[in-house]
């Protein structure tokens, strides 16, 4: 009997607790479970530079400082492979007042709970852009993908995932429309100069891609051997570099036949 007077003691404890009034304000942070609130945008560095001229991405909180150090996504020139590379997010470096963001669209999750697993859902993403067992966008003076291109690559993969609007995208697709022709004019003779790949930059030699095929050539060859000496000279008498003079007989001098003493 005392024992069901205590459960009963303990319960009627509960739900007297349970029944208080809890704070609206009240936070349960450990407990706390939301939806990410990321937006993306377009950025523009040094409008104009032939050698400076560059569009990224960034992936950002709503209202953080466009012009800040915040990590970019972005293709750059890979002098050693010839093309245009991703490397992931890489750090913004110092803010500078030149940048521009423009436009913004908001990132739609697509299950992510957190703001980190959907910034490692867009880099996945990105990073599926690049063609297979390639280490980027081939440089070549026909042509090629630059940052500008990337960009818009990237936006409309994002789109086909579902993590744009399209009207979002179509923001984007105004810049591009604007931009990509004069960009091209200005910076795509500075790239293919930077990869030796202009006439300028060339000068009569051959491209860093023929120099390094030599080179790999270079290593393959076979070791030199050692031209071994004719068989005439081979027949030829050895002279004597400390000879024993016999009685009666002087050592011979220079170039003379020995003679007898």
């Amino acid at each position: 009997m005392l024992h069901i007077l205590r459960w009963a003691t303990v319960f009627l404890a509960f739900l007297a607790t349970s029944a208080l009034p809890v704070a609206s304000d009240t936070l349960f942070e450990d407990l706390e479970i939301r939806a990410p609130e990321l937006q993306i945008s377009l950025r523009e560095s040094h409008s104009g530079d032939p050698g400076r001229w560059h569009f990224s991405l960034v992936v950002h909180k709503s209202g953080d400082s466009t012009g800040s150090n915040l990590p970019t996504h972005e293709v750059i020139i890979d002098q050693k492979n010839t093309c245009m590379a991703y490397w992931g997010a890489r750090p913004g470096g110092k803010s500078n007042p030149e940048n521009r963001i423009f436009p913004t669209a908001n990132l739609i999750p697509q299950g992510e709970p957190t703001d980190a697993k959907l910034k490692d859902k867009v880099t996945e993403i990105f990073r599926g852009l690049t063609p297979k067992k390639a280490k980027g966008f081939p440089i070549a003076s026909g042509g090629f993908v630059n940052c500008l291109d990337w960009t818009m690559m990237a936006m409309q993969a994002l789109r086909g995932a579902g993590y744009v609007s399209e009207t979002d995208l179509a923001k984007f697709t105004t810049v591009f429309a604007e931009k990509n022709e004069e960009l091209r004019k200005v910076t795509d003779p500075s790239t293919l100069e930077v990869c030796g790949l202009s006439s300028r930059a060339l000068n009569g030699k051959p491209s860093p891609a023929c120099q390094r095929k030599k080179a790999s050539k270079a290593k393959s060859k076979p070791i030199a051997v050692p031209r071994l000496p004719k068989a005439s000279a081979l027949r030829k008498p050895v002279r004597n570099l400390n000879p024993q003079p016999r009685a009666g007989v002087r050592a011979p001098q220079g170039r003379g036949v020995a003679r007898k003493g």
